[in-house]
Parts: C-alpha cells; sequence; structure tokens
C-alpha cells in the first residue's frame, strides 16, 4: 500500500515548512488499517522534522524512536519561528535530553537554535563518544563567548569523536575545528560562521585533504589577514559557498588551488570578479555554475567582465538574485540581455537552478 505523503502533506499542513514526521503520525490516526501501516514501515519514522516546536514534539520524537525500528535517525530542529512558552520550553528539554539518552541511533542532527544555545548543555548528558553513528552534524546559535568558556564545547568534542563524521556545519572559532578528538582528514563538507580567526582557518584547511563542499558565512567583525598566508590546495573541492553583509572576503580567492571546483555561490560586497577569474585560472578549474545574489548595484560591469572571462567559458547554469525592493541594481531582465550564449540556464529560481545543474 502506497501512501501519498508529500501530497498529503501539503493538504494537511499548507503553512508548514518541516512536517513530514507530524503527518506521519496524523495518518496513523485516520483508521486501524492506516494505524497498522504507517507503525509497520519502520523508514517513515526515521526523520525527526520539529518546527516550530510545540506541545506534541516530544510524543513525534517517541513516536520515532519507536517504530523506526533500528534504522539511523535524522533530526531537524528549527526554532527560527518559534515563540517562547514555558510549558513548551520544558518540552524542549526533555526532548533534548531524550535525543542524548539515544544517542547512538541519530545519523544527522541538524539545529537552528539561534538565541536558545542553552538547550544544548541538555545533551552534554550523553557520554563522551556516545554519539558513534553521527555521520553529519549542522547547530546554527548565537555566538555566546570564547570557546575555552562555550557551553556547547563538551557536546561538540562528543560529536567528534564519531568515526563516521564526516560534514560539520558550526556557528564558532574555527579553532574548533581543531579540536584533538577530531579526525579533521574525514572531513568532505564544512560550514562555519566566521567571526574572527580567519587566517587561522587556512592553515586548518590544510588538513581537509577530502573536502568537497567548503561554506564560509563572514561576521562583519572579521579581520583582514597580514602578509602572505600560503597556498591551500583542495583537489577534491567541488562547491564553494561565500557569504557577508558588509564584510569584504576578496582576499580568500587568491589562496586557493581548486582544479575540481564546478559550483560557486557568493553574496559579494565587494567587487569580485578579477579575483574569482585568477583563482580559476591558476587552478584550471571548469566552472559549470554560478549563483551570484543581492549585489550592490555597481556590480554589473564586475559580473558582465567574469562571465565573458576565459575561465568561465564552461560555465552552463547561473543563478541572478537582484537586491529586492532596490531600484538602483540591476534587475534580472537587464543582466539578461548580458548574459553569454554558452550558459544555458540563466535564472533566478533555485529549483530550476539546482535541476540543470545536477543534468551536467
Amino acid at each position: 500500500m502506497g501512501i501519498p505523503l508529500a501530497d498529503i502533506t501539503a493538504e494537511l499542513y499548507p503553512d508548514d515548512i518541516h512536517c513530514y514526521t507530524k503527518t506521519a503520525v496524523t495518518l496513523g490516526r485516520v483508521c486501524s488499517t492506516w494505524m497498522g501501516v504507517t507503525r509497520g514501515y519502520p523508514l517513515l519514522w526515521t526523520t525527526v522534522d520539529i518546527a516550530p516546536p510545540d506541545m506534541n514534539s516530544l510524543a513525534v520524537l517517541t513516536s520515532c524512536l519507536r517504530y523506526s525500528g533500528s534504522l539511523p535517525l535524522s533530526l531537524e530542529l528549527d526554532l527560527s519561528n518559534y515563540r517562547e512558552c514555558d510549558q513548551v520550553d520544558a518540552v524542549l528539554k526533555r526532548l533534548m535530553r531524550t535525543v542524548a539518552r539515544n544517542a547512538h541511533r541519530w545519523a544527522s542532527i541538524s539545529m537552528m537554535l539561534y538565541k536558545y544555545t542553552g538547550l544544548l548543555k541538555h545533551l552534554t548528558i550523553a557520554p563522551r563518544g556516545a554519539f558513534t553513528s553521527l555521520e553529519r552534524v549542522s547547530i546554527e546559535a548565537y555566538h555566546v563567548g570564547p570557546w575555552q568558556s562555550n557551553p556547547a564545547r563538551g557536546l561538540y568534542e562528543s560529536f567528534c569523536a564519531s568515526p563516521d563524521l564526516h560534514a560539520v556545519c558550526w556557528w564558532s572559532e574555527p579553532i574548533a575545528l581543531d579540536a584533538p578528538e577530531f579526525a579533521i582528514a574525514n572531513l568532505t563538507h564544512v560550514g562555519l560562521f566566521l567571526n574572527d580567526g580567519t587566517a587561522e582557518i587556512l592553515t586548518i584547511l590544510r588538513r581537509c585533504n577530502r573536502l568537497q563542499v567548503l561554506q564560509f558565512i563572514f561576521h562583519d567583525s572579521c579581520d583582514q589577514p597580514q602578509g602572505s598566508l600560503g597556498t591551500v590546495h583542495l583537489p577534491h573541492l567541488h562547491t564553494l559557498m561565500l557569504r557577508s553583509i558588509r564584510y569584504d572576503f576578496t582576499w580568500l580567492y587568491k589562496y586557493f588551488l581548486v582544479p575540481r571546483l564546478r559550483r560557486l555561490d557568493v553574496v559579494p560586497r565587494y567587487p569580485q570578479g578579477e579575483a574569482i577569474e585568477c583563482m580559476l585560472s591558476q587552478s584550471r578549474a571548469s566552472l559549470r555554475m554560478l549563483n551570484w545574489g543581492f549585489p550592490r548595484y555597481w556590480h554589473i560591469d564586475d559580473l558582465v567582465g567574469l562571465l565573458h572571462s576565459d575561465p568561465l567559458r564552461s560555465l552552463r547554469v547561473l543563478r541572478y538574485l537582484a537586491r529586492p525592493h532596490c531600484r538602483t541594481v540591476e534587475t534580472f531582465e537587464e543582466v539578461a540581455r548580458l548574459v553569454p550564449s554558452h550558459v544555458e540556464t540563466y535564472t533566478a529560481s533555485f529549483y530550476e537552478a539546482e535541476s540543470a545543474f545536477r543534468r551536467l
């Protein structure tokens, strides 16, 4: 018996972003037959997505633990739209402790906590090395001070003890990646929100020999490195994502040697075309997709020069996002007239760009 879960989800919760598990619970209440089907299909219960949390969140987690058999689980917790409530706060604390008590079950943990960093301490009840199956971890939380006194430090080291961990996205100083317990050479995906230590991160990246995807979000207070820092050779990197509101990260390109780079996503505060062109030239990389998002109004010459440069003759997918409600920024239609003919897909749509890139 097949269940069109995506279609039913859209009907039951049209305004929800994450409601997969909630839908599975609801389907089981339709009738005894549907309850038997849902409870007897472990794969249906392997994703615990909670956004935002409510009084039923702990019951959802408990159902997933009970009906997923021994399959590895994924946790997706999003508090971006959470409105504080004492009763739900208590549920969240119990939920975190339940996650910790079942640490060996989690293959993926993704939490968007923002100011609710204190919830992490409830995960630290898990003993060191308890997250034995963890492959991917992503935690977004506001900066809470020096790493040495960060309440998440013990949790981070516990996560990093997993022998299978290969993807990390963490809002913290880059020194966090240099924890002695961490087999950094196994990383294939790294994402960091950088407050400082921009020069230090290059030293750490030199040890990431298997890195395939790299994402940096730079805080406005980041420093500008002084002097020569030496080349960082990332032979397997195929995706590079860089973003900031006001920080100029153009300096970073000259240190990267990325021969397999196929995709570049940037939110450029300052002109970067020449620096990107130099990076691609020295790397002899064949870029296939470029995401250019929310540029300043004087970026058009910079972008057009880059698009028509020799290193970008291999480009096939261009996604351009104009800064909304800004009359001085070139519109999508204005840029369209300047896109070179070898670009097969020019779009503002995330889904269209991703689909075209996958077809290459």
